[in-house]
Order: structure tokens, then sequence, then C-alpha cells
């Protein structure tokens, strides 16, 4: 499902929180921000812009949201995902071939804290600070409690099967597809959920040709496993949190996945494979190597 601002013919990029920050610590700022403005195709989303407003200094969190409103071309930010899987779910059911994917009006505030970010004052500093605490917290709550259960019941395996289920993130994907009324429920629970009154599970199989669903829940599958499935390494400072996992959705939007941290990086490299086109995922000084030459 195409995005409606895509700029045509041009490689398009996503700049997650950690590329913007590298941005705006270059030794040369100036020459790469001319190169994107040059070209034209970077995106941002709502969570860029509420992680650099919860910046605690306020001269830094100034600077940094001026430097992702001048990248992102002046276009408003990509909407959070739970818009997104509904705005592609009701183009699918209209048959149209193309969305707009940014921030709708109910989403203001965001749009004038990028467009104005030296107002932004300390009651709406702790508002974003609370909400982008919320956005971890529930992610993290669900696999505190989830993780003993999971490997209770891992535990009651065979020995090959819990070596099948725990050796990679693709074994456990797998198990979810080859379930034959997990993924028809839970897509019928997420449709409903997205505003439509009753869902055809028989549609099942056209919802997950939709990349934004299939990113959005192979992230979900991915974060199941690093969180719950595996034995070691699972704890968060090891793995992506909620917001890193959730802009896994922004890859059905763009060529190129532009991100700092290492954990996010690996993750959206393993679901690379689940789009529809090539598609690649950079580190801030390979995405600065290609527009400056």
């Amino acid at each position: 499902m195409a995005f409606y601002f895509a700029p045509k013919g041009k490689e398009t990029f996503y700049f997650d929180t950690s590329a913007v920050n590298w941005l705006a610590k270059d030794q040369d700022p100036a020459a790469i921000i001319k190169g994107i403005c040059a070209y034209s195709g970077v995106y941002i989303s709502a969570f860029t812009v509420a992680e650099l407003a919860a910046t605690p200094l306020k001269g830094q969190r100034t600077q940094l949201l001026k430097t992702a409103k001048t990248i992102s071309s002046n276009m408003r930010p990509l909407a959070m995902p739970n818009e997104l899987l509904k705005r592609s779910l009701n183009a699918m059911l209209s048959r149209a071939d193309a969305m707009d994917a940014s921030i709708g009006s109910e989403w203001d505030g965001v749009w004038y804290a990028l467009n104005a970010p030296e107002m932004i004052d300390d009651e709406a500093y702790e508002e974003v600070v609370g909400w982008k605490t919320q956005q971890e917290e529930w992610y993290q709550d669900m696999h505190d409690s989830g993780r003993p259960h999971i490997q209770d019941a891992l535990a009651k395996l065979s020995p090959q099967e819990r070596h099948s289920l725990t050796l990679r993130p693709s074994r456990t994907l797998r198990y979810f597809v080859n379930h034959p009324d997990y993924l028809p429920t839970l897509i019928s629970e997420m449709a409903i959920r997205c505003g439509l009154k009753t869902f055809d599970k028989q549609l099942t199989n056209s919802v997950l040709q939709l990349e934004q669903w299939r990113f959005f829940l192979g992230g979900m599958v991915y974060g199941f496993y690093a969180r719950s499935v595996q034995r070691n390494h699972f704890g968060k400072q090891s793995n992506p949190g909620s917001i890193d996992t959730q802009q896994a959705i922004y890859l059905s939007g763009c060529d190129t996945f532009v991100t700092c941290d290492s954990g996010q990086g690996q993750m959206m490299r393993w679901l690379l494979p689940l789009g529809h086109k090539k598609r690649n995922v950079w580190h801030y000084d390979q995405f600065k190597q290609w527009i400056l030459k």
C-alpha cells in the first residue's frame, strides 16, 4: 500500500530519533542538511517528534526539532502505527492503491511542537515525557508478566520442540504462521479495534499481504521472541523497546530505514524479507556517505 506523498522516482528514507540526534551532533551538519533538502526524501514520524520533544534541555530540544522539521521538507510526520493499520485496512477494503500516511488533525499538537519547538513549556514537556513513559511501560509490563508463563510452557515441550522454537525469531514466526486458528483470530480482533464492526476471517490472508500489517506484526513477533522466548539476553537493555519495535511499520513507507540504535537495526534487518520489495537498513554514517557523494 503506497503513501500519497512519497516523492516519485526518488529513494525514500525514514529517520529514527537516533539518526536525527547523530545528524545534529555531526561535525558538519549544515552540509548534510543541505544535501537532504536538495534531495527531499526523508520521513519522520509522530514517534520521532515525541521522542525529540522529550529531550530535557530546552536549547538542545529546540535544535533537534528544528533539524527534524528541516530534513522532512515541511511534510507532516507519519501517523501512529494503529492509524496506519486502520488506514491500510480501509484502503484494502475499498480497493484503493494508495493512502495518506501523515498525522491527522488530532495530532496537531505534534505538528505545532515541530513548527514552534521553542514554545514547548514545562507543562507540555512533562506531558510528552509521561506519554513516552506510558508507551514503553505497557510493552515492558506485557513481557514481564507474560515471560514466566511462556517459559513454563516451553519447559513442558520435548527438548526437540523447545530447541526448534527458541533457536531464532524465524522459528517463532513460523509457529504463529502455521497455527490454524491463531492468526485469523488475532487479525479479526485487531480489525475490529481498527473500527470495523465485523471482520470476515477469510480476509486474513489478504490483510497479511499488506506491508503495514506484515512489518508491524513481524516486529511484535520479534519482540515476543527477544523478551519472552529466548533464554538469555532478554532484558530491556539488550532489546528494542516499545517505540523502537512499533516503528517497524514505517519500513512499509520507505526504501531505507536509518537508525543508530544497534538493537533496532538488527530487528529491522530481520524484518526486511517480509516486504514485497528490496529495502535497506542503514546506520546514519552510511546515509551520510550516500548524501554527500
